[in-house]
């Protein structure tokens, strides 16, 4: 029996959405294509620099390890990735081309999210048409950084949140989401406020799927932090520059907030960032308080790090409030003028970044408190994760990147949560003006008559 109408217009449906998925794809992949080609150069700089020296050294029997000595101080997944792109006999531009590819899986994971959190497939394909021209990701793509990969795998285990949610039973799908989650946090530790999130809405679901979550989450992190105890000698939360980032973020003698990496009383700080040890104003601190830091060890530098951000938080905790709250705003700033340490932001990118990205930050917003305030489960945990994101990134410092890479992605699924109700309001705007312009025909006919 030949099928009905309605079977062959859900058939139809469903090819056409398929159909503009692989658009995205594709056109997710040229323009990251394009950008790196005719854009970028191939010079690597900053955080770049030490992910392909550590992750040369891996290749070349050297253990995880910087300047001849075990580090921590970038996060794994992402460096073994680019060891093995290495290992393939790949340059810098055929990294890019590879990074060029994984960039399709955001659409993809946007649109996946989407549909998890209840979104109308147009509205979902939307989300994915956002993180294909996304100006931020497809820089990052062209980019020696840890967020090719902790970008996807953040959207990953968020789709798995979701997912566990609707079906909080599945054990298999509860420790697939844990070991996701663990995945994104070795890709960058930034994915954790968002974790947390995510076991608590699941543990009010099902407090056993939550638990399953842990044990695989851990199963998979925990190696990483075991190497790390044995490696730099002490235990520390999968990287070791943590504590340093949020001590020259908020230590007491910073008022203002601004380039901390360029503040004249700190002249060897920058050194520090590169994983250099002529940095006097660091030196004369720690002599002033009796801890010898060149001859300290990753682990000890890392915990002496985490005792002044204890004291100057205890000294002054409403200051602590204050700051994180003002640097929450300053990190949505859309075109900041530097996006990381060494990269000034062009007057073009600027423009670029304002009209593209601005509509996103704002929309975003939004459609993340419409999500609180009238989402389900689901809405609340993309709505609540986001805000704590931004928080941990603010905290530590401020960068577009690091705003890029873990609280972006929410922002996207925001603006897709926004556009069901405005464009319904749109609509019901010029049903209105049809229905008083035919109302006006209406009058004009009795007149006449």
């Amino acid at each position: 029996m030949a099928p009905g109408p309605a079977v062959f217009q859900r058939r139809t449906t469903d090819v056409l959405v398929r159909y503009r998925i692989w658009l995205l794809v594709i056109l997710a992949v040229a323009l990251r294509l394009a950008y790196s080609v005719f854009v970028v150069s191939p010079r690597l700089t900053d955080d770049e620099l030490h992910f392909w020296r550590i992750a040369g050294n891996v290749l070349h029997g050297k253990g995880y390890s910087y300047a001849g000595q075990a580090t921590a101080w970038r996060p794994p997944v992402y460096t073994y990735a680019l060891s093995a792109m290495r290992w393939l006999h790949l340059g810098v531009r055929g990294v890019q081309v590879v990074q060029a590819i994984i960039g399709a899986l955001t659409p993809l994971l946007l649109i996946a999210c989407a549909r998890r959190a209840r979104l109308p497939a147009w509205a979902a394909l939307v989300a994915g048409f956002v993180g294909a021209i996304y100006p931020p990701f497809i820089h990052v793509a062209s980019q020696a950084l840890s967020e090719n990969l902790s970008v996807p795998l953040l959207l990953a285990a968020v789709w798995l949140t979701l997912w566990t949610l609707d079906e909080p039973r599945r054990w298999p799908l509860a420790a697939s989401c844990g070991a996701t989650w663990g995945l994104a946090i070795l890709a960058r530790p930034s994915a954790i406020p968002a974790l947390v999130i995510g076991l608590v809405v699941v543990a009010l679901r099902r407090p056993s799927a939550s638990i399953a979550m842990v044990i695989t989450g851990a199963a998979v992190v925990m190696p990483w932090v075991i190497r790390d105890d044995r490696a730099v000698g002490g235990p520390v939360a999968v990287v070791s520059n943590e504590s340093f980032t949020l001590w020259v973020s908020n230590r007491l003698d910073a008022r203002a907030l601004k380039d901390v990496f360029r503040d004249p009383r700190y002249p060897g700080l920058q050194d520090y960032g590169v994983y250099g040890r002529a940095f006097p104003g660091i030196e004369q601190l720690a002599a002033s308080k009796g801890f010898d830091f060149d001859a300290a060890n990753e682990y000890q530098r890392d915990r002496w790090f985490r005792q002044l951000v204890i004291h100057d938080v205890k000294a002054s905790p409403w200051r602590f409030v204050r700051r994180a709250a003002a640097k929450s705003v300053l990190a949505l700033d859309p075109a900041p003028a530097n996006a990381s340490q060494q990269e000034k932001t062009s007057t073009a990118a600027k423009l670029i970044l304002w009209i593209t990205t601005a509509p996103v930050i704002l929309f975003g917003l939004i459609g993340l408190g419409l999500l609180m305030a009238k989402g389900d489960s689901g809405g609340r945990f993309l709505a609540i994760a986001a805000i704590v994101s931004l928080v941990g990134v603010a905290i530590h410092l401020p960068y577009v990147r690091y705003r890029v890479g873990s609280v972006d992605p929410f922002l996207i699924l925001g603006t897709a949560r926004l556009l069901p109700p405005l464009t319904g309001h749109v609509g019901r705007l010029r049903e209105a003006k049809a229905d008083r312009a035919a109302a006006r025909v209406t009058r004009a006919r009795r007149r006449r008559l």
